[in-house]
């Protein structure tokens, strides 16, 4: 019951966010409808991951708050692999193409509408932790905390891209995975393009998380001015 009632502390919060990602599933259902095809399928299933990182994030901060270490870690750790999913989805622009089936235009804005979902989610997420973790340790420590996971979350959506590893496979193919990473991070010279997109999107999550951080700061008056 404590739970459910933490939970609902969150609804409205939770009310927006599944209806701007419901709003990128009526585009793609309308889309089936138009030309026949289930063509970017595979954009629904990425939304469903990030959402679980969303999800994963407040129940963290949930469990975390209450004190249930145990659970608080375990779903620390199932945010961090869920976490890269909800920025990956950006990297689906690479799906764009004209088809002939429907304007090229109507799936620009379906894949943006998804990506957008994905990052809204991704960035929530971290933010949510971050002030989580603020209000039990050092600013320094929290602060640059945030900055590997960023920089992790970026060097995992190259993985994901381009070897195409998913989040589960840290369980089901671990020495596979490690292998890879290893490989990447001792042989740099081989992998230019590694951390060109890893750089790329650190910048481009790191620059976008540090607006919606600043934003949450400022204070609003009574008569709505800043």
């Amino acid at each position: 019951m404590k739970l459910l009632q933490k939970i609902n502390k969150y609804s409205g919060l939770t009310n927006s966010v599944l209806f701007a990602s419901s709003a990128a599933v009526m585009l793609y259902i309308a889309r089936n409808l138009v030309t026949g095809t289930p063509q970017f399928s595979f954009m629904a299933w990425n939304l469903v991951l990030s959402l679980l990182a969303l999800g994963a994030s407040i129940l963290f901060v949930i469990y975390y708050s209450a004190n249930k270490k145990y659970l608080a870690t375990l779903l620390f750790v199932v945010w961090l692999l869920l976490l890269p999913n909800t920025f990956y989805m950006l990297t689906d622009f690479v799906h764009v193409k004209e088809s002939g089936d429907i304007n090229l235009l109507f799936d620009i804005v379906m894949i943006g509408l998804f990506a957008m979902n994905g990052f809204v989610h991704g960035i929530m997420s971290l933010f949510i932790v971050h002030r989580s973790l603020l209000k039990r340790h050092g600013r320094r420590y929290v602060h640059g905390l945030i900055i590997v996971i960023i920089l992790a979350s970026s060097f995992a959506i190259d993985m994901g891209r381009y070897l195409r590893w998913n989040s589960w496979d840290v369980i089901v193919n671990p020495r596979s995975l490690i292998f890879d990473i290893s490989d990447t991070l001792l042989n740099p010279t081989n992998y230019n393009r590694s951390f060109l997109i890893t750089g790329v999107f650190f910048v481009t999550i790191g620059s976008l998380y540090m607006v919606f951080w600043q934003l949450s700061k400022l204070k609003w008056s009574k008569d709505g001015s800043i």
